[in-house]
């Protein structure tokens, strides 16, 4: 079920670490979400005064659900990514034929990419 909903599976979750790869510093979300969570909080105390429909618990459940929206929001801005460390396989079906022809690879002919591994 877990891979319907995702590109890679569940092994792969488990072993990789949650990266922002946004330019700007994590502080800085959470300062934004605290600040957004605020002006929700107010608006909605505003806008509730005098009412007995928004009263208590609804406000409260309304504050909640708004202020998770606004922090998924933002946490989107700051691009989520999964970084997983693997190691591909020398026999590659990108650089396979080039290396078996001796074309240049990265610049540098293969039979010199050999020798500077030897």
């Amino acid at each position: 079920m877990f891979e319907l909903f995702f590109k890679y599976p569940s092994a792969v979750f488990s072993k990789g670490t949650f990266v922002l790869l946004g330019g700007w510093p994590v502080w800085l979300l959470l300062i934004a979400i605290v600040v957004a969570a605020v002006g929700l909080a107010v608006l909605i105390r505003k806008r509730s005064t005098g009412s007995v429909r928004m009263a208590g618990i609804r406000s409260a459940m309304v504050w909640l659900l708004q202020t998770a929206l606004a922090a998924v929001l933002l946490l989107m801005l700051w691009h989520p990514a999964l970084s997983v460390a693997t190691l591909r396989p020398h026999g590659d079906c990108r650089g396979g034929e080039q290396h078996r022809r001796g074309r240049i690879v990265h610049g540098e002919p293969v039979h010199e990419r050999r020798q500077l591994v030897l």
